[in-house]
């Protein structure tokens, strides 16, 4: 952000400045709802789904409903 977007007020202390945030990023109506997921370093083994021991309940969900990746 530039200072020259900057739409609130610095003053010598605190008391003295008014904070201001840009508005949130909103997607356009209409838009795709898309989730990515990215997972590192992580094999099949840690997955619920796969057999593990770690309870991963919304990828065992995704799992039962058909969707699972394979290599």
């Amino acid at each position: 952000m530039s200072a020259e977007s900057f739409q609130g007020r610095i003053g010598r202390t605190a008391a003295d400045s008014e904070p201001w945030w840009p508005p949130e990023p909103r997607p356009r109506d209409g838009a795709p709802n898309v989730v990515i997921v990215v997972f590192d370093d992580v094999g099949f083994a840690q997955w619920g789904c796969y057999g593990s021991t770690l309870k991963t309940p919304r990828l065992d969900a995704l799992a039962a409903a058909g969707l699972r990746y394979l290599d």
